[in-house]
């Protein structure tokens, strides 16, 4: 109680004035507190969603992006070399092959390719440990990353689970089994369909070269066809997803977001394959391949997928009536 009967706690007509002071000398007070000492945040407050990136977002993406994708091209010459330059391991890997299969009834520089066809895969599996290695040691050099629950997508991380895993929480493998069912449709359909778009804007979709030398026979008992078979069906989606979706994506989410992700290992994947025409159908797959182990948080779930794709693709190539 004031004097002349004011009192600042209850409605009183007669002392509007002294409570308008009262909230001006409250905000400045507030405005004035020491840093720590920030007003106390709602749980509603806390749990809204954050504003659009901007411009900051976009350019740390940009820069994720960038970094990842020159370490990963790094990482895959470097095994690659050095799986070359070690002793007796090209001939022993191509002698195992025709001990296997059989020696392909071919030119030497036409072996040499089909043999080629299973160091590509060999050499992105070296790597993808490579690129662990070295991110690992990159990371021990830089700040830290951003924290992943904000870059980790709606379900958090799992413990467990490693840092930086796109979906966060790895699903049960009855709903696994159903993702993949759902994504290898997406990649077979989104595959035809970008073709006959592309055809009929002049710019039909081809695949790669060798791959249509090597089923354009009849006999289905070739060495090289078998060669094709192990490379596609095992090889691959063993090396290409622990490279592109279990480093790059994951890497690049935790680090620039999950466009950025999306974006440096869909297109690195499509260049990877050296097929300009093929390029667009490529960047799809690798979409496909990052959402669903962005989905799942099984990278299993993506070599799955890719498996199925390149199953369905070879088994569409070996049927196809031969050309007239």
């Amino acid at each position: 109680m004031l004097r002349g009967g004011c009192n600042l706690s209850v409605f009183d007509p007669r002392c509007k004035r002294l409570r308008g002071a009262r909230t001006i000398l409250t905000a400045s007070l507030v405005s004035r507190a020491p840093r720590g000492h920030s007003p106390q945040v709602t749980p509603e407050q806390a749990q809204a969603p954050p504003g659009p990136p901007g411009l900051h977002g976009l350019a740390r993406g940009v820069s994720a992006a960038t970094g990842e994708i020159l370490l990963a091209v790094f990482a895959f010459i470097a095994a690659l070399a050095l799986l070359l330059a070690i002793p007796g391991v090209e001939p022993a890997i191509f002698w195992l092959l025709d001990a296997t299969f059989g020696r392909p009834l071919l030119s030497p520089d036409k072996v040499r390719q089909v043999h080629g066809i299973v160091l590509t895969p060999l050499a992105t599996l070296a790597a993808a440990l490579l690129y662990r290695w070295l991110g690992r040691r990159v990371d021990g050099l830089s700040a830290p990353p951003p924290a992943a629950s904000r870059a980790a997508g709606p379900a958090g991380l799992a413990s467990g689970l490693p840092s930086g895993l796109p979906s966060g929480l790895a699903t049960g493998l009855p709903t696994a089994a159903g993702e993949i069912v759902l994504h290898i449709v997406a990649a077979i359909a989104g595959s035809y369909l970008i073709s006959l778009a592309m055809h009929l804007l002049g710019a039909p979709v081809s695949e790669q070269r060798l791959v249509l030398e090597l089923v354009g026979g009849g006999d289905l008992r070739r060495p090289e066809l078998a060669t094709l078979a192990l490379s596609a069906l095992v090889l691959a989606p063993i090396g290409e997803e622990l490279f592109f979706r279990g480093q790059l994506l994951r890497r690049t989410w935790q680090r620039g977001g999950p466009v950025a992700a999306y974006l440096a290992s869909a297109l690195l994947f499509a260049a990877f394959h050296g097929n300009l025409q093929g390029f667009v159908v490529y960047a799809w797959l690798g979409l496909v391949f990052a959402h669903v182990y962005a989905r799942t948080g099984r990278i299993g779930a993506a070599m799955a997928v890719h498996f199925g794709n390149n199953a369905l693709t070879l088994a569409m190539l070996l049927l196809a009536p031969l050309p007239t």
